[in-house]
């Protein structure tokens, strides 16, 4: 009998790390979520300094959104057909094409346009990214791996807040966005040197292949397969949850609370967000090795919990002290929260397909992106912040219903086949 593997044979953070096949990608990524750092909370001002309105202003946002949430099916499609590092490599060109063109323009619209081709780019880096790192990871590792892939995001968007404030004083207010055009395209230029090929299993891309060659009602009705998948509406209704409140509730009502109803400045509200991504940070490895060594439902579970009571609680501080405790609380309930729902789509992603999973989870996450601040916004003008927080987590309990009612995802494809509950 082969003994079970006990602590010291299990890789650690850095080891996992020191991975070429997870450790390259992610030193990309790291470098494209730095330089998002940098360029986001530019885009308002650039926006006014082309003389557009306040209103006007908000498209640079949605646009981008818009566009990648568009191309989210599209781009999953394409990394099964080319693979993850062509497709990756295209998506950094075109991100970086369309970000100097923003960054250059010398008229709002045409700075528009090149941020919306830049959400294209997105959508196609990010997908083929995720299907890389599922397919590059070993199963027993896969919610570890991830959570070290989720750490690259964090550890991008602090460092380039810190670089910010530089770059202004050094080129005025469109270097970030320069600077960050330039990033991507030399992460294109690098990406397939650095990133070492992975294992694409050849037959089952050859049927890809096959299938993506056929009339769009063929390949259309593959993707309604997927949604006899065993979890798949799970995964996809946890992925639309998590996403909508972090845009509904970390992206808009927190600031916009901290703001107007407890008088924190600008810098106040920074800070904010720095004890969220620190104390998020902090969990989401332990996270992943809790998920591998125990399941996902052992995990998920008390997390959307935590994560309903933190998210509903927030509306309920009178001061900044009170606020800055439970947003590290609600950090960490939304480390352990985020880790499972990546390693519960390994879990139950086709082979061959796993591009195609990738881009119906990352559409869910960017519908929800698009409608959560719309909501929260219409939310917080109706019923008042407390309110709002409080309906901002109906959808997690959802969330948290449908994962109660679905088996262990990472048995599900050796689990004979036996039907479960629709949700």
């Amino acid at each position: 009998m082969t003994p079970e593997p006990t602590a010291a044979d299990q890789p650690g953070y850095f080891e996992l790390l020191r991975r070429p096949e997870l450790g390259r990608p992610i030193i990309i990524q790291v470098v494209v979520m730095m330089g998002f750092g940098m360029a986001l909370p530019m885009l308002p001002l650039y926006a006014r300094s082309l003389g557009a309105s306040i209103a006007a202003a908000g498209l640079f946002a949605s646009m981008f959104g818009l566009v990648r949430l568009v191309m989210d099916l599209g781009g999953g499609a394409l990394v099964d057909r080319f693979g993850e590092r062509w497709i990756a490599t295209i998506g950094l060109a075109i991100y970086g094409t369309g970000t100097l063109v923003c960054g250059f323009a010398p008229k709002f619209p045409l700075a528009v346009t090149g941020w919306a081709l830049g959400g294209a780019g997105s959508a196609m880096f990010f997908a083929a990214q995720f299907s890389y790192v599922i397919k590059a990871s070993p199963k027993e590792l896969m919610a570890r791996a991830l959570s070290v892939f989720y750490t690259s995001f964090n550890a991008g968007l602090i460092a380039g807040g810190v670089l910010t404030g530089v770059l202004i004083n050094l080129g005025g207010i469109t270097a970030p966005i320069r600077t960050y055009g330039v990033m991507l395209l030399l992460a294109s230029a690098s990406y397939r040197r650095i990133v070492p090929e992975v294992d694409r299993r050849a037959e089952k891309e050859a049927e890809a292949r096959e299938d993506l060659d056929a009339p769009p009602g063929k390949r259309f009705g593959f993707l309604l397969e997927l949604f006899k998948t065993r979890g798949f509406l799970m995964v996809m209704l946890v992925q639309f949850s998590y996403m909508f409140m972090v845009t509904a509730v970390f992206d808009t009502l927190v600031p916009l609370f901290g703001k107007e109803t407890l008088g924190l400045t600008e810098a106040g509200v920074g800070i904010v967000f720095g004890v969220a991504i620190a104390a998020e940070f902090l969990v989401l490895y332990p996270t992943g090795l809790l998920a591998d060594r125990r399941g996902r439902r052992i995990v998920m579970i008390p997390g959307l919990i935590f994560l309903i009571f933190t998210t509903s609680s927030l509306g309920f501080a009178t001061g900044s002290l009170l606020l800055f405790i439970l947003i590290a609380f609600h950090g960490v309930a939304s480390g352990v929260a985020g880790v499972p729902p990546g390693a519960m789509l390994a879990d139950i992603s086709p082979e061959g397909r796993s591009g195609t999973m990738v881009g119906a989870f990352r559409f869910t996450g960017d519908l929800a992106f698009f409608i959560g601040p719309l909501a929260a916004g219409y939310l917080a003008d109706h019923s008042g912040f407390r309110n709002a927080f409080i309906i901002c987590a109906l959808p997690l309990a959802l969330a948290l219903a449908a994962v109660i009612r679905t088996p262990e995802t990472s048995t599900l494809k050796d689990a004979e086949e036996v039907p479960i509950p629709a949700l």
